[in-house]
């Protein structure tokens, strides 16, 4: 799904154009921790399905069971990186917009 932007112009106190500057709404910061996130949502996607072909055949991949758990932990806190990244990009783009104070 692609993402939507509009653009709104911002810092404007009069209708001169040269003074106004365009916001992306979503911000490229924010395009680029979704877009993060989409990966990492596709990549579990895929992990969790391997868990489940692990899960059926009992005792023969131990080994790898507990490389998938780590890895499925490793996903969890980048998503969580990630997430705060898009948070304060995303309030970062409301202070721009004067919808939000520092």
């Amino acid at each position: 799904m692609k993402t939507e932007r509009t653009e709104e112009k911002i810092g404007c106190a009069t209708n001169n154009s040269d003074c106004c500057k365009k916001a992306e709404v979503p911000s490229d910061d924010e395009v680029a921790a979704l877009s993060d996130m989409r990966e990492i949502k596709a990549r579990v996607k895929e992990l969790k399905k391997r868990q489940s072909e692990t899960s059926l055949h009992k005792g023969e991949y131990l080994g790898e069971k507990s490389r998938l758990e780590k890895e499925m932990t490793d996903f969890k806190a980048e998503w969580s990186k990630l997430e705060e990244k898009r948070k304060r990009a995303a309030h970062d783009r409301m202070i721009m917009l004067g919808h939000e104070k520092i």
